[in-house]
């Protein structure tokens, strides 16, 4: 699921993930299509490789928080 593999990146590099209400429990629930590697991918690489299969992105608070919703139109 989306959710768990955003939150194990968060849990291992100590980065605050938030998630905007925008974001829906359904796309936050999503399977994560198979197969991805993130082996030597940057923190950045692997949130945008995962949150752009859902159609949402990675907005950049500060050097220790992310928020990831649905990108403006």
């Amino acid at each position: 699921r989306l959710d768990e593999a955003v939150g194990f990146i968060g849990r291992l590099t100590g980065i605050s993930i938030q998630w905007d209400e925008s974001v829906s429990a359904g796309v936050r629930s999503q399977p994560v299509a198979p197969p991805i590697s993130l082996i030597d991918a940057s923190v950045s690489d692997a949130l945008a490789l995962l949150t752009r299969q859902a159609g949402v992105t990675v907005v950049v608070v500060d050097a220790k928080t992310v928020r990831i919703a649905v990108p403006a139109r």
